[in-house]
């Protein structure tokens, strides 16, 4: 399985029979430019979204001719298997930036990887055990319109994943007003040992302190930097 970062909560992944699914694929220039982010060119097989919002759902963006999937409970499309778990899109009930999201835990090639949408929350009391354990955490960590580094940080803790990859932060081709991942990577700094993981193309950090990896990708519609 191979996960390519396209920038903000859009991730594809490929299995390895070569299936595509793009995740949260976003508007090209989106929020009256301030998303600088060109037209996505991957031609997925599948795509599916965490919630209806601009920069998650523009489903019209991608090209060729995807199945959408459906937001149902559990979906089967070809080497994926994804599955739902609904949580609030703030700590509002919801109520600042509208409604719920959905979190996806999809299996693929025996893997597990958990995408964390718009979650806005701390983690509750309780968490479904299907999201625990898995083997790629994709946390959103620019705050505002999500968690922030502090509570990305906790999320980590309470999943216990294998490897955490950052997305949904600022760059210079994003404009929002949302912190880049510099603050989230500085919280497992001083509990990390650099080390170059030999099935990945990039660097990953050893969190020791928490018990997972952090493996950073610089987002790119046009060139791939990829996580195996």
């Amino acid at each position: 399985m191979r996960i390519d970062y396209r920038g903000h909560a859009c991730v594809k992944l490929t299995s390895r029979t070569g299936e595509e699914l793009l995740l949260d694929p976003f508007e090209p220039e989106g929020f009256d430019g301030r998303m600088r982010y060109g037209p996505i060119e991957d031609r997925p097989d599948y795509v599916a979204t965490t919630h209806d919002h601009a920069d998650h759902a523009a489903v019209g963006s991608v090209p060729g001719c995807p199945e959408i999937l459906p937001s149902d409970p559990e979906v089967n499309a070809g080497a994926f298997r994804i599955r739902r778990v609904e949580f609030d899109h703030d700590e509002y009930d919801g109520r600042r930036f509208g409604g719920s999201v959905d979190v996806l835990v999809i299996e693929v090639d025996e893997k597990t990887v958990v995408h964390g949408a718009d979650i806005g929350q701390s983690p509750p009391p309780s968490i479904d055990p299907i999201l625990r354990h898995p083997d790629i955490f994709l946390v959103p960590v620019g705050g505002l319109y999500t968690i922030g580094a502090g509570q990305a940080v906790e999320w980590c803790v309470r999943l216990a994943p294998g490897c955490v990859v950052p997305i949904h932060y600022k760059t210079d081709r994003c404009d929002l007003p949302i912190d880049g991942p510099e603050t989230f990577l500085q919280f497992v700094a001083s509990n990390q040992s650099g080390s170059a993981d030999g099935d990945a193309d990039v660097a990953t950090i050893r969190a020791e302190g928490f018990g997972f990896d952090v493996a950073p990708l610089t987002p790119s519609v046009h060139r791939s930097e990829s996580l195996r």
